[in-house]
């Protein structure tokens, strides 16, 4: 499970980026500030969001699999947090940020994890279907009517 934790945090820190720096090429190219300067808030927000939780998560699955009986939160106040600080910060800053991009850039980090968990689950089974397929197609494994 950390391994697969780990590919996605690494996809997603990877689109992450990517998607920083398209916003960031075209604040310098595009006279639309406001819309830029929602969007990159509200994705801000949402991926770290997106590893915030897949840190805890990683820290409670170590714990629960170490033995401990301690519970571990995943501090979901801390990220409804994020959000309200982002809500306040474009209700008080109207001029600077545009907020239905940020509203719509707050879903972007849980949509990507959508899709690159899906991606990688469906990696996960195909590559298990074919290890039983390989298994029951070796021929010395099987018992064949003329060998009894």
């Amino acid at each position: 499970m950390k391994n697969e934790l780990a590919w996605s945090y690494r996809v997603m820190f990877v689109i992450y980026v990517c998607l920083l720096i398209i916003a960031s090429l075209l604040w310098i190219l595009l006279p639309v500030k406001s819309l830029l300067a929602g969007f990159v808030l509200g994705m801000t927000i949402s991926f770290y969001n997106i590893f915030h939780m897949t840190l805890r998560v990683r820290i409670a699955s170590v714990k629960v699999l170490s033995g401990s009986h301690k519970l571990m939160g995943l501090k979901s106040m801390t990220r409804f947090l994020m959000v309200t600080f982002g809500a306040l910060l474009v209700y008080k800053l109207p001029a600077v940020f545009d907020f239905r991009t940020f509203v719509f850039s707050l879903l972007l980090g849980y949509l990507t994890l959508i899709v690159v968990t899906t991606i990688e689950t469906g990696k996960q089974t195909r590559l298990s279907l074919e290890r039983r397929e390989n298994i029951g197609n070796n021929s010395k494994s099987e018992i064949s009517r003329d060998d009894v």
